[in-house]
């Protein structure tokens, strides 16, 4: 197929509408349950103080803002799925934001900027006695931020499902401070919130957590999840030739995702079981290389144990620390876990050798 022919197949799959609205208009949406903001993407992105303070001062500034992008879903109803920030700030800074359990969440606050000191301690009054407060904002100001107008572009129902979750990782790839495996969350919440869950429940576990211990920050940015992610990916779905490594781990999870029969109490167990028993037998070191954190050996490990505890056989304590030991001089795993070994090649040349080494 040509190029140009392509093109035209692709942009048939995508039905787009989009039309200028104003934050007030939008708020009153969310207000009637028209304008959908899942719970769980709030946990996932959320900014600090001072950048909310800092979009809220470019709607008084009257400073340009972005589109956003929402699915137009069952009923009409639109589910935002990118500006997502942005609109949360707002709607919390009026004091009209819902957590998960349908309760009001505590109003922002803004602080003080540069440009606009006097901001700080400025909130928005909800009642005729909070509107006498001196740091209420006054009549002006909220009206200002209620007219500030953005674009709404909408990804109608039409839209073919595979593109609207291609096109979900290309608005936010890229975005301030967001992982490829944040990203990822989401459309597997999008797809399957059930698989979301699960994968998140197994990334808290405990004795997991004490074996990766990869840092405060890598956790924050779902780098567990991640970890988890690969251990499904790895065991379910074969690595193809030509993908890069993230794309391997949305394609995998993804088609997991997709699977209604998939096993997740199986999964869940299998897990759980090789987690205890490295946590138990190997100890807190069983993933490290020259006492530093070994993605290589991360992944080796948890595939060869995981098909050998599936499988019925028994792992005695003294054959596991042998066979963990000999990894050392094991030629594959020293060709394939150096520095400069590129993701796809460990995953299409080390690990098929892990269920073999750990029969």
């Amino acid at each position: 197929m040509a190029l140009e022919d392509e093109i035209v197949a692709a942009r048939r799959r995508i039905y787009r509408d989009g039309y200028d609205m104003s934050l007030g208009e939008l708020a009153s949406l969310y207000e009637r349950g028209e304008l959908i903001i899942d719970p769980e993407y709030q946990r996932l992105f959320r900014w600090d103080e001072t950048r909310k303070t800092r979009f809220i001062e470019s709607l008084l500034l009257n400073v340009p803002v972005p589109p956003v992008f929402v699915f137009s879903g069952e009923r009409g109803r639109w589910e935002l799925i990118d500006g997502l920030q942005r609109i949360s700030t707002v709607l919390e800074f009026m004091g009209i934001l819902k957590d998960s359990e349908g309760q009001l969440k505590e109003r922002f606050i803004c602080d003080g900027t540069d440009l606009l000191p006097s901001l700080a301690n400025k909130f928005w009054p909800l009642t005729e006695d909070e509107e006498a407060d001196d740091s209420a904002l006054g009549d002006e100001q909220k009206i200002s931020i209620r007219r500030s107008r953005m674009r709404v572009e909408i990804l109608g129902p039409e839209t073919d499902a595979d593109i609207k979750f291609e096109l979900f990782q290309r608005l936010n790839t890229g975005g301030a401070n967001l992982s490829e495996q944040e990203i990822r969350n989401c459309v597997i919440i999008a797809i399957n919130r059930q698989a979301y869950r699960e994968i998140a429940d197994m990334a808290v576990n405990e004795q997991f957590l004490d074996l990766v211990n990869v840092g405060e920050e890598r956790l924050r940015r779902q780098y567990a999840a991640e970890l988890v992610v690969r251990f499904v990916a790895m065991r379910h779905f074969n690595y193809q030739p030509g993908m890069d490594l993230h794309e391997y781990l949305d394609k995998g999870i993804l088609a997991v995702a997709r699977n209604q029969e998939f096993d997740w109490v199986s999964e869940r167990d299998i897990f759980s079981r090789t987690v205890s028993l490295l946590h138990n037998i190997v100890g807190t070191s069983v993933f490290r290389k020259n006492n530093r954190w070994s993605l290589a050996l991360y992944e080796f490990i948890m595939r060869g144990v995981s098909d050998r505890l599936q499988s019925g056989a028994n792992i005695e304590s003294d054959w596991l620390i042998e066979r963990i030991n000999g990894l050392a001089d094991f030629e594959p795993m020293r060709r394939y876990s150096g520095s400069g070994v590129r993701g796809t090649q460990r995953l299409s040349s080390l690990i098929p050798e892990a269920v073999k080494y750990f029969q």
